[in-house]
């Protein structure tokens, strides 16, 4: 695990820093080119979150070690900016977020990090807030995340109701805003090469609907769509799990299986 600066050299988005996991075959003298998941935390939270409640390292060890040492490098980013602020992960009057996580992020490990540069070795991710996050920014950036992992995600990310939402992002335009909703961008545009794991806990009922509603959307967008439930809640441990449960399908994806 390293704690990392990313700057919004692009955005200006001011994030706080970053973290990123390194598979053993990273650490080799010779290092294969591995995949990267960007994965997103929780709202309120911090880049942290996916080590502190969701055991990100356990996970990726574990599955490291049954598969000679490899797995993805893994990218934590501050999509925040604070503990509590929420800037949706769009580029709206609230701060650039989205291009800091789909421009400086990628332009940062591609500079500093020896990883495969193929789009399909590319995925993001995260639970809650950040799973929502993912599927908005693979929607809205298809070529770049053309794989991505909704862990207990909302249909739409809000900020109050979808006025509030509006008003506070785009001063009451909602045809800006509908330009970078996947729930409204999908209504009218297909995904074909996109592939979407999407997952919940059994207990968790009000996202387990939201999931279900994601879904669908994202099969008639003609997504390759998985889903899973694990037992729990809207708790660290069932991301965990639903993580676990996803790596192999992800591997097989980015090409480390």
């Amino acid at each position: 695990m390293v704690e990392v600066t990313i700057s919004g050299r692009i955005s200006k988005f001011a994030a706080r820093a970053a973290w990123l996991y390194l598979p053993p075959a990273y650490l080799t003298s010779e290092p294969p080119l591995l995949p990267v998941l960007e994965l997103i935390g929780g709202q309120p939270g911090t880049s942290h979150d996916w080590l502190k409640w969701n055991d990100l390292a356990g996970v990726m060890d574990r599955f490291a070690a049954a598969h000679h040492g490899l797995a993805p490098v893994v990218v934590m980013p501050d999509a925040l900016g604070s503990f509590l602020s929420n800037p949706l992960c769009i580029n709206s009057k609230l701060g650039q977020s989205d291009t800091y996580l789909s421009v400086d992020v990628p332009n940062w490990v591609r500079t500093h990090l020896r990883v495969d540069h193929n789009p399909t070795a590319w995925a993001i991710g995260g639970g809650s807030f950040g799973g929502t996050c993912a599927w908005q920014l693979a929607v809205d950036h298809p070529k770049l995340f053309p794989t991505f992992l909704d862990f207990s995600g909302v249909y739409e990310q809000l900020r109050g109701t979808l006025q509030e939402t509006i008003d506070a992002t785009f001063d009451g335009n909602s045809r800006e805003f509908a330009n970078v909703n996947p729930a409204q961008i999908l209504v009218h545009h297909r995904r074909p090469s996109t592939w979407a794991m999407l997952g919940t806990g059994s207990d968790d009922t009000y996202y387990l609907g939201e999931i279900e509603r994601t879904a669908t959307l994202c099969r008639h967008a003609g997504m390759h769509v998985q889903t899973l439930t694990v037992p729990g809640g809207h708790t660290g441990s069932v991301f965990a799990a639903l993580l676990t449960d996803s790596l192999d399908w992800l591997a097989v994806r980015d090409g480390i299986l």
